[in-house]
């Protein structure tokens, strides 16, 4: 086996009590538009629409502000880390945009990434069950060398993703350009999902 990793990939999953679940379900709910067209012509449009007209959520609503501020420390902690220079101060990450998911929605329910973004994250007020996918991006071309049928132990080398269970009151922050997606579910399940950007305030 190798004996050193060269890069890694990190997500942050984080339980947050105190939230006021119902209060933010029903945001999400009261912000989806009910007229909205789930067939656009591709799955990039598909996406685009959804976060910014579909469902779409204003951070400045009331319920949204104690989530909000979770959200953007913990961006702020992976930032800080990443530039990895204490004297360095005045690059913050801020909330681009946000929206809600009700269910399953066609476009979540397909391998994507959020390109303009530095990271995403994905907060669930309610969810009875269900998982949220990773995908490796250099394991297929890696493993296609690899009868992985006989493989018995899953790591880091030899998996093509990896999964996290969906769970209440559970927050989860991950590089925005990694593919992702939600598989259908039989439960009830209602996130709030971030894209969050970089800007120097030094500028």
């Amino acid at each position: 086996m190798f004996n050193q990793a060269l890069f890694s990939i990190g997500i942050t999953q984080c339980r947050i009590d105190g939230m006021d679940n119902t209060a933010l379900s029903n945001c999400v709910k009261r912000n989806i538009k009910k007229d909205w067209d789930d067939n656009l012509d591709t799955i990039s449009n598909t996406i685009t629409a959804a976060k910014n007209l579909s469902r779409g959520i204003d951070p400045e609503e009331s319920e949204l502000l104690q989530l909000n501020q979770v959200v953007l420390q913990e961006s702020q902690k992976i930032l800080d880390g990443v530039i990895a220079n204490p004297d360095v101060d005045t690059i913050k990450v801020n909330i681009k945009r946000m929206w809600g998911n009700d269910g399953l929605n066609n476009d979540i329910a397909i391998p994507h990434a959020h390109r303009d973004s530095f990271i995403s994250a994905v907060y669930y007020p309610k969810a009875d069950n269900g998982f949220i996918h990773f995908y490796n991006p250099w394991s297929d071309a890696f493993l296609a060398h690899v009868p992985t049928g006989r493989t018995k132990n899953f790591h880091q080398y030899n998996s093509s993703y990896y999964e996290f269970e969906a769970k209440k009151g559970w927050l989860y922050l991950f590089p925005s350009m990694l593919t992702h997606y939600v598989p259908p579910t039989p439960g009830e399940r209602i996130s709030i999902v971030y894209d969050i950007g970089v800007i120097d305030e030094s500028i």
